[in-house]
């Protein structure tokens, strides 16, 4: 695993290395949000300026909904830049593909901008 979010990201959302650093893969996720099920976990770490989501399990018709709610109202709360932790995720169906589509469209459609740790989103 890598330790620090490559340079890429840390362009896309214009902030300095060390701002990101905290938010690689051993990153302590303790003092955030976490929701699970089965199949599906999802921690939350929203600060001002940057939301660090890390995602594990499998995304599916059954576990969508849930990601695409919390997202939605972290937007609605005014939040629009955005790291994605997923590489422990697994895209179990089409309806996965098409919520990490839809995560980023919300994202971006509202002006913000979303950084990807993870499996690319099928175009």
């Amino acid at each position: 695993m890598r330790n620090q979010v490559d340079a890429a990201t840390q362009s896309l959302l214009g902030v300095r290395p060390t701002a990101l650093d905290a938010y690689g893969p051993d990153r302590r996720w303790a003092d955030t949000v976490w929701t699970s099920d089965v199949a599906f976990e999802m921690w939350i770490d929203a600060e001002p300026g940057l939301v660090a989501v890390r995602l594990a399990g499998s995304l599916s018709a059954a576990t969508a909904p849930r990601l695409l709610a919390v997202v939605s109202e972290l937007v609605g709360d005014g939040h629009r830049d955005f790291v994605l932790w997923a590489r422990d995720l697994d895209v179990s169906d089409t309806a996965g593909a098409e919520a990490l589509m839809d995560l980023e469209l919300l994202i971006t459609r509202s002006g913000g901008r979303v950084a990807w740790d993870g499996p690319t989103i099928p175009r």
